[in-house]
């Protein structure tokens, strides 16, 4: 007896664990409308789908969509990232793997994800939030005038997060700011990890975008 197709695509995002190119090529022969349920389940919208644990039936529609990269599915999950209620619960574990399973199925999509993400941050209004949007947008491999002046923002507020974003967004044009911005940084007597992560962040994206580290900047590196 042949399944109603939400049971059927709620029956794949299940077997999905394991993800191999025959269910990824079923779902796919399902059309357009398979795959507006699977988004429905990766953004928890269609709940009615999701057997056992939410969280793990959300993870593996994630992979599926990054397995089939239907553009429909960018700004809903954008949307999930910006307007999700976290669970503080149990953020240390199951939202932790589901923010960087968001971010991975949407870096993969490139320069497609780039004017939705920029939308996105537009909305944002939490500072967790737009730090999640900007590490997607430092990982597109799209190099954008807006894109870098949201990180060279981000930098100069909170450079313990906004240096790995620039070295990673891989744009020569922002070492001197990535240098300038090192050199402001005084390293407390009573440091924090937030200021190891500066003083680590900056001196390898420094390097990485063809830097030389000088004296200076090597003693803060030692100092943290």
């Amino acid at each position: 007896m042949k399944l109603p197709l939400p049971q059927t695509v709620a029956l794949i995002v299940a077997r999905a664990n394991t993800l191999t190119p025959t269910l990824v090529a079923h779902l796919e022969a399902l059309g357009p409308p398979a795959t507006k349920l699977l988004i429905g389940i990766a953004t928890g919208e269609r709940r009615d789908l999701m057997s056992g644990k939410p969280w793990s039936q959300q993870l593996q529609a994630l992979a599926l969509i990054k397995a089939l990269h239907p553009p429909e599915a960018i700004r809903p999950l954008f949307n999930l990232i910006v307007h999700r209620r976290r669970d503080e619960d149990r953020y240390c574990d199951e939202e932790i793997e589901l923010d960087d399973k968001l971010m991975g199925t949407l870096d993969s999509y490139g320069a497609a994800a780039l004017e939705p993400g920029l939308d996105a941050y537009a909305e944002t209004k939490t500072a967790d939030t737009r730090r999640t949007v900007c590490a997607v947008l430092s990982n597109l491999g799209v190099h954008d005038a807006r894109v870098r002046a949201i990180l060279l923002h981000h930098l100069e507020i909170e450079p313990e997060h906004a240096a790995s974003w620039l070295e990673q967004y891989g744009d020569v044009t922002t070492l001197e700011h990535i240098i300038e911005r090192f050199n402001r940084y005084e390293v407390p007597d009573h440091y924090t990890q937030d200021d190891i992560y500066v003083v680590e962040d900056c001196a390898s994206a420094i390097v990485a975008l063809g830097g030389k580290l000088t004296p200076e900047q090597s003693a803060k590196l030692f100092y943290g």
